[in-house]
């Protein structure tokens, strides 16, 4: 069991985060860049939905590891009393037809943190 859960969301690079998608309090630190997003506390299997669109450039050649953003989650876990931190890069792959077109299609990355 977790308690005191943020979420803080920031862009990579020259990504933009156009919007956070979320019935939690979220709070905008920087206008497209960074967005912590405030989840309380949570029981043990359960999920909570939180959307980040995010805006990304042109790209010059393809990649498989493309950063749209990094994710650092802090928690108080119950079972030790600690504050826990966790940070995690939200990656997509980019290809050709991202260069050529100068833009991305949608696309959903579904990322658990456990």
């Amino acid at each position: 069991r977790a308690q005191k859960i943020s979420l803080t969301f920031q862009a990579s690079g020259s990504n933009r985060i156009d919007r956070v998608i979320t019935t939690f309090n979220c709070k905008e630190h920087s206008r497209g860049n960074m967005y912590t997003v405030y989840v309380g506390d949570i029981q043990e299997e359960e999920k909570k939905d939180i959307i980040v669109e995010v805006f990304v450039n042109r790209v010059l050649s393809p990649t498989d590891h493309y950063p749209l953003c990094t994710v650092n989650v802090s928690y108080e876990d119950l079972r030790t009393g600690h504050v826990q931190t966790l940070e995690q890069t939200v990656a997509i792959a980019r290809s050709t037809s991202d260069i050529t077109a100068g833009s991305v299609s949608s696309r959903v990355v579904d990322m658990a943190i456990d």
